[in-house]
């Protein structure tokens, strides 16, 4: 279950100080803060391009810390972000930037460079500085770049499948009538529910929970993976899931996809 509490412990005061800190360490950096729209979102500039920042999860984190690196940090990841969009003035300088995030069907916009992955489910174009923030790339970038919406998903998709190397993940095992082996990704970004969709996941999951399994991303940043079950067992699965649907505060789907050496495909309620 998800619940953000940042709203309990950043008081005006907090929130006070950690802007101060933040836009003198953007000053200090060459940034500059245009706008704060609301509270926990800057638009930010470099002097000829502006960004947008959610720093929620910075700020949560100096309200229970007061670590003021905190926001040395977050300039870090700003940087990283203006140095992706400097890049991407070219398909062969920017291609190194491109991911892909998965989104439902219903949050597809006509500037998304979009792919189906199910009848619910759509991959979208989108790049990052970081590994962990993900920025939509607009549809303008198929004229600027003359490359296909196939090869810039190509790209990102082996990008995406290097990001296994590094996921943090919990194995345990759900006893019924047989054990099942249940995974759990818990490098929570905005690129988890898309590593299900990369050519490297089968392959990477085949040792651990064999050449059949089951694999769910009920929120966005949360993936669960399971060994091929049926009957009372998958029902106590889909349950769960359901429930970390029902309460994410980035929820994503409850389909479930099973998944073989042929590919994948969602498997029948």
């Amino acid at each position: 279950m998800s619940y953000d509490y940042s709203s309990l412990l950043v008081d005006k005061k907090t929130d006070e100080r950690f802007n101060r800190l933040y836009r003198n360490a953007l000053k200090k950096n060459g940034f500059a803060v245009v706008r704060r729209p609301s509270g926990d979102y800057y638009i930010v500039t470099d002097g000829e391009n502006e960004l947008g920042f959610d720093i929620s999860t910075e700020k949560f984190l100096f309200a229970r810390s007061r670590d003021e690196s905190i926001a040395e940090k977050l300039v870090r990841r700003t940087e990283g972000d203006f140095d992706a969009l400097d890049r991407l003035v070219s398909f062969t300088n920017g291609q190194e930037f491109l991911r892909y995030v998965i989104m439902r069907e219903e949050e597809i916009s006509p500037s998304m460079i979009a792919a189906p992955v199910s009848a619910k489910l759509r991959k979208v174009m989108c790049y990052s500085g970081d590994d962990v923030h993900a920025r939509i790339l607009d549809s303008t970038y198929l004229t600027r770049w003359d490359i296909p919406a196939q090869v810039m998903f190509s790209v990102a998709d082996r990008n995406l499948s290097r990001l296994l190397d590094s996921v943090k993940m919990d194995v345990s095992v759900i006893s019924d009538d047989m054990p099942v082996r249940c995974i759990e990704f818990t490098t929570r970004n905005a690129f988890t529910a898309a590593l299900m969709t990369c050519s490297d996941f089968y392959p990477f999951m085949v040792p651990k929970l064999g050449k059949v399994f089951l694999a769910c991303a009920p929120s966005k940043d949360f993936m669960v993976a399971v060994s091929d079950v049926s009957g009372h067992m998958l029902e106590t699965v889909r349950d769960a899931l359901n429930e970390e649907f029902r309460f994410a505060s980035t929820p994503l789907s409850t389909e479930m996809f099973k998944f073989t050496g042929g590919g994948f495909k969602v498997l029948d309620e």
